[in-house]
């Protein structure tokens, strides 16, 4: 699983450096694997440094580069002995990203035919975990490999929908397989999640809320419509 190539990858790259706020403007922060963290009441810890991208893994050194990778840092990685592609640069719908969650990536998986997810976050006691990991087989007849893998990269690559579990996927109707066919713009994959903890940001809490609410209110609404029918 990519999420735990990612995780091993993580714990021995990173540093959580934790500061109280006041201590934040004095912290230098030129390392690109050192997360800064400020310290809340209780000493929990909370993400003050910008969120990593795809970009950013050249230079973190967490992966050894296959090959030319792209500006989104889309391309060919290698950890120990498992290779994937990265889809570089995702979107992050106005940086509504769950919280203290620091990197966000998208791996092609299986021979180019599957995508999988991970994210890292700072746990309460400012350790580094695996969250959202999720796994979506791409269309038959669509692979992703080295040679068009960059025209899927860039902005508004992909995107995470963790509250109905799919990955939206940008496929340019400049990919010749499928310049004829419906693949164009966005797909959206079913995925299912692989058994990390799923957590959410602010509006998609607040959307999973309303779901969660009108489906009681749908079920209880046809509670009380069979129990008028058996009242009968």
């Amino acid at each position: 699983m990519f999420g735990v190539v990612l995780l091993n990858a993580a714990l021995g790259r990173f540093t959580i450096l934790c500061r109280r706020e006041a201590e934040i403007r004095r912290t230098v922060h030129s390392d690109e694997c050192c997360v800064v963290c400020v310290k809340e009441s209780g000493n929990i810890p909370r993400v003050a440094t910008p969120l990593l991208s795809s970009a950013n893994l050249p230079r973190t050194g967490l992966f050894q580069p296959l090959g030319d990778i792209d500006k989104y840092g889309g391309g060919r990685y290698r950890s120990d002995d498992f290779e994937f592609l990265i889809v570089g640069k995702n979107d992050f719908r106005d940086d509504d990203v769950p919280y203290n969650v620091f990197l966000s990536l998208c791996a092609v998986v299986e021979r180019g035919t599957a995508l999988e997810t991970a994210e890292l976050q700072v746990n309460m006691l400012g350790g580094i975990s695996l969250v959202n990991c999720f796994k979506a087989s791409l269309p038959n007849g669509l692979v992703l490999n080295e040679e068009n893998l960059g025209l899927v990269s860039g902005d508004g690559s992909w995107y995470l929908d963790r509250v109905n579990e799919r990955i939206e996927l940008r496929v340019p109707s400049k990919m010749r397989s499928f310049s004829e066919s419906f693949f164009k713009g966005k797909i959206q994959l079913p995925a299912t999640n692989q058994g990390v903890p799923v957590i959410f940001g602010r509006s998609e809490n607040r959307l999973r809320l309303f779901i969660n609410r009108a489906g009681i209110a749908i079920r209880e609404k046809k509670a009380r419509r069979t129990s008028s029918y058996s009242s009968i």
